[in-house]
C-alpha cells in the first residue's frame, strides 16, 4: 500500500493522523486516548500487514489522552528484527 492509501484506509476507519514513510517503516503521529485511537490504529495497521515496532510519546496530559508517533514495520521485516539487530551489534 502507498502512504496515501494507508491514510485513506485509516480515515475511512475513523482514525486520523499524520503519516510518512521512513524506509520500509510507516510512521503515524496521532493524538487520543490509548484505547480508542492508539490501540485501534495498531489493530488496523496489523490488518493491512504492519506490526508496531516502536511508540514514542510526544505529549501527555497525565491521563488517558496523549500524542505519540507509532512506527510500523511490514510483517516480513518485523518478524526478522532480532536477526537484523544481531547483525549490527558491536
Amino acid at each position: 500500500m502507498t502512504i496515501s492509501e494507508i491514510l485513506n484506509y485509516l480515515d475511512e476507519k475513523g482514525v486520523y493522523g499524520c503519516a510518512w514513510e521512513d524506509g520500509p517503516a510507516i510512521c503515524v503521529s496521532i493524538g487520543g486516548d490509548w484505547k480508542h485511537e492508539h490501540l485501534r490504529m495498531d489493530c488496523l495497521m496489523r490488518q493491512i500487514g504492519y506490526d508496531l515496532y516502536t511508540e514514542e510519546v510526544t505529549e501527555s496530559d497525565g491521563g488517558d489522552w496523549y500524542e505519540s508517533t507509532h512506527t510500523y514495520l511490514p510483517h516480513d521485516i518485523y518478524s526478522r528484527v532480532d536477526e537484523f539487530r544481531k547483525l549490527f551489534e558491536v
